[in-house]
């Protein structure tokens, strides 16, 4: 597919068995992926049934963020389909995030309000939580929702708490969570996922 695609979507395409058929498209758009991918991912976006475009899709946009992960980023944005954005932007972050988590965080955080900002801060958040949790903290304190802002920045806090006490609960003192959250997040055992 990388030096041939034409050829390789053809093959795909004549496989007799419906689901080999699928595998193969969606192996061709990834390896695609490796030399074009702009062409790789709309050629997954066009793809049907669903399930096949999202899967081509998403292992398109994972070898893409291997190589431009901003471009990637940009790319998925400007799709119309909302859940797959939110899909696409999870997979790319998974690769970013622990290649350039402050770059990753400036994307995220340039997002205008709303589902695709909020998924994308959760995909950080728990991408970065085990070897940065005050960064993924930082970001998860700007999730609008209520309750998943708590959670998620709980779920950052216990981990930075486990790591480095001191700078978490001074951290944790300066946020506007409730006295009553905060005391009950110091009293909770850090996790030990690390």
């Amino acid at each position: 597919a990388a030096k041939d695609a034409a050829s390789s979507i053809k093959w795909a395409e004549g496989l007799p068995v419906e689901a080999d058929k699928q595998l193969a498209l969606a192996t061709v758009a990834e390896s695609w992926a490796d030399v074009e991918p702009v062409a790789a991912a709309e050629f997954a976006l066009k793809l049907s049934p669903p399930e096949l475009r999202q899967r081509a899709l998403l292992a398109a946009l994972e070898r893409w963020a291997t190589q431009d992960p901003q471009q990637a980023l940009s790319w998925i944005t400007k799709i119309p389909d909302e859940a797959l954005q939110e899909l696409g932007i999870a997979r790319v972050l998974n690769v970013y995030v622990p290649v350039s988590p402050q770059a990753a965080s400036q994307w995220v955080d340039q997002l205008a309000p709303g589902p695709v900002r909020e998924s994308a801060i959760a995909s950080y958040a728990e991408t970065v939580r085990l070897w940065n949790p005050e960064a993924g903290a930082r970001l998860a304190l700007k999730t609008a929702d209520p309750a998943a802002r708590e959670q998620r920045v709980k779920e950052c806090f216990l981990q930075w708490q486990a790591w480095d006490s001191d700078s978490a609960k001074r951290w944790l003192k300066g946020t506007d969570f409730s006295e009553a959250v905060k005391s009950r997040w110091l009293a909770e055992k850090p996790s030990q996922e690390f």
